[in-house]
């Protein structure tokens, strides 16, 4: 897979140029984007990029370089190709291939998750038109020197508006945070540990059905941690700071575990020692809910893999600390690891673009 830079008119305006396109475009017609790419290919300024993988084209980026800061015109990908990371592909490879140390988006409510897992900014402005105010978000990359922010510290710093990102901005957020909820034990009093627990969205929905439930959260985010304290008062919450990595979890402890959109961050090499210690500390007949967003390709686990080194690298970054960077394993290795831990069998119960809820049983 690559992306290269396309000045082939013929098939910029061709009708499937447009189906590439159209996604990202309001009211798409082929009319419409032929009117555009028309004032893209007259603008000396603005570059057309292309990803092609296998022969097929499977991505466009328009890149406007007027200004100071080259600014994203649009990217799309097909329909049947969303949410399998070639949007983060083609960003990536524009800064790898050096055309741009910097980038500005300007989006709308549903893709700005897009580019916050991309590693931008986002600014919310209120913007007037015609037909009444509209919510828009201008976003922002300094992609080299840009610098990654240890895991804590960078949960922490977006605490303010956490959950409305989460539950507005991730695909299916609003289904899978509750699916979760239900599928942990519904008896009273029953032991759960939560890895990387936050602000407990999945346990606000848990507690309306388990009011009783005792729960331990392990986050290396004080503020998260403090925020869930707050937000639940009178349960039987066991709130530990720390790295799920390091806490001792004890032995038969727990009737289940849960995890949700937090372990996309290790590799399988460090997942398979935390789930052997997790498989220990459930009871007997106890199980492991993992609601995570996976990795399309092995491919594309090694590109980020190697992303996140290449950032390490240039900003003189040890192993000591986890950074946040997305880098999320295929659902294959996922489930290898949670074998390979110990666990018995593992089951997709349920997916939503890229993310999944499996269950692990011991």
């Amino acid at each position: 897979m690559e992306l290269v830079l396309c000045n082939d008119k013929g098939w910029l305006l061709s009708k499937e140029a447009y189906s590439v396109y159209a996604p990202c475009m309001y009211k798409p017609s082929y009319t419409a984007y032929a009117e555009r790419m028309e004032r893209f290919l007259e603008d000396p300024h603005v570059l057309t990029f292309v990803c092609e993988e296998d022969g097929e084209k499977t991505g466009m980026l328009v890149l406007d370089t007027s200004a100071d800061i080259p600014e994203i015109a649009g990217i799309a990908v097909p329909e049947a190709r969303r949410h399998m990371g070639y949007g983060s592909f083609m960003i990536g490879q524009l800064m790898n291939a050096g055309y741009v140390d910097k980038l500005l988006a300007r989006t709308d409510e549903s893709a700005v998750g897009f580019y916050r897992k991309c590693g931008f900014s986002a600014e919310k402005q209120m913007v007037e038109y015609p037909d009444g105010t509209c919510v828009r978000y201008i976003c922002r990359l300094f992609l080299r020197g840009a610098p990654l922010e240890e895991m804590g510290a960078f949960f922490d710093a977006r605490l303010e508006g956490y959950e409305e990102h989460q539950l507005t901005c991730i695909e299916s957020a609003q289904e899978f945070y509750p699916y979760t909820a239900l599928c942990l034990p519904e008896k009273e009093g029953s032991r759960i540990l939560d890895l990387g627990c936050g602000t407990g969205l999945e346990l606000g929905y848990y507690f309306e059905r388990v009011p009783a439930a005792r729960v331990a959260g392990i986050d290396l985010a004080p503020g998260m941690l403090e925020a869930l304290r707050r937000k639940f008062p009178d349960k039987d919450l066991k709130l530990i700071r720390g790295s799920y990595f390091d806490v001792p979890f004890g032995e038969g402890a727990y009737d289940a575990a849960v995890s949700v959109e937090s372990l996309h961050h290790f590799t399988k090499e460090e997942k398979i020692p935390l789930y052997r210690k997790l498989h220990r500390a459930l009871r007997r007949g106890g199980y492991f809910i993992l609601t995570d967003y996976f990795a399309p390709s092995q491919e594309k686990e090694e590109l980020y893999r190697r992303e996140l080194a290449r950032l390490k690298k240039e900003q003189g970054l040890g192993d000591a600390e986890f950074y946040h960077y997305d880098t999320p394993l295929t659902l294959e290795h996922e489930t290898e690891a949670l074998l390979a831990a110990g666990f018995a069998r593992v089951t997709v119960l349920k997916s939503w673009g890229a993310t999944s809820a499996l269950r692990a049983d011991q």
